[in-house]
Order: C-alpha cells, then structure tokens, then sequence
C-alpha cells in the first residue's frame, strides 16, 4: 500500500478526484449541493483532475440499520436494568430493537460491510480521493432531537460519514462554506 504522507506537500494538481453528493442515494439540500459544487471546482482549479461519479454504492439504511440497533442493543446490556429510565428515551427505544436482532441478522450486516469495505478499496484504485459534502443538511437547532421526525439519523445527518465509518478509510471534514451563519462542510476521503 502507497504511504499517504508521501508528497502531502504537493497539492492537488494531477489527483484523481472522484466526486459526488449522490453518494449511496443521499438527498442534499440545494444550498449544501451549491457549497460542495464551489469546492468541487476549487480541486479542478487547483489542477485536480475530477470525475464526478453518482451514488457509488447501494443505499446503506436497509443493510446496517439492525446492525446499527444491535449495537445499542449491546451497549445497552451494559447498563442494569433498573437505571434503563435515566437513559435518553430515543436510545433506548433504538436498543431494545437492538436486543431483538438475531445473530443471523448481526452476521449478515458483519458480511455486507467486509463487502462494503472491498468495494472501497476497488473504488480507490481508480481514485486517488472521494469528495462529498460532509452533512445533506445544513446543522440542526440545539433543541431538535437526532434521529426523530425532524431529524432522521440515515437521511439529514450520516448518509455521507457512516459510510466510511464501516469501511474503515480515512478521512477528514473540512470547512467549505458558510450559508445562514451555519457552517458547511467538505468531506475528503
């Protein structure tokens, strides 16, 4: 494998840089997409050759979601039973799902994201960096409630980041662009 720190000194210029806010199927809203396309074109500007490249991949709700819950559920077993009601109520409801999947279903998720992680890798052969916009949406109010109605964990707030949490691949958020006072950021991978 290439050492990574290696010409880090040397910008951009002749990169392959992959990009997209498509990836897995994500929706970012029109004022992220203006963002992540102005720093899209600072990389070509800079010399980067980009290929903008579409989803990538299958969307990951359907094949990590009871991994996901499984993993409350297991983090939840740590936690003795009587102190469950001083835990925040939407974990909780998350992990008792979680103690409900089964070890089939566990290994299977374990299975899809070796896949995943294989895919990756094949995709950066190709690519020498990804670049997405790091969140679809722009930051939430401090009193909006993650993974709710107003606020859905797969769809406004990790579609982008998760992926790379389950493949295992480096990368950085940076600051791309402010809209509203809010900051947007640039994901690098």
């Amino acid at each position: 494998s290439r050492d990574w720190r290696v010409g880090i000194e040397d910008g951009v210029r002749g990169l392959r840089v992959a990009a997209t806010h498509t990836l897995g199927g994500a929706q970012a809203r029109p004022e992220i997409v203006g963002a992540f396309e102005a720093a899209v074109e600072a990389f070509e500007e800079l010399g980067a050759r980009v290929e903008w490249v579409g989803d990538v991949f299958e969307p990951l709700r359907p094949r990590f979601e009871d991994h996901w819950k499984a993993l409350f559920g297991l983090r939840l077993r740590t936690v003795p039973e009587e102190r469950w009601d001083e835990l925040d109520p939407g974990f909780l409801a998350l992990a008792r799902e979680g103690l409900d999947v089964d070890l089939a279903t566990f290994t299977a998720a374990l299975a899809e994201q070796a896949h995943h992680g294989a895919q990756m890798r094949q995709f950066h052969e190709q690519h020498d960096l990804l670049l997405t916009p790091t969140m679809p949406t722009l930051p939430p109010r401090a009193d909006v409630i993650y993974h709710s109605s107003a606020h859905d964990r797969w769809h406004d707030a990790v579609p982008y980041t998760v992926p790379f949490n389950l493949s295992g691949q480096p990368g950085a958020s940076v600051p791309c662009a402010v809209v509203g006072g809010l900051p947007v950021g640039l994901q690098i991978l």
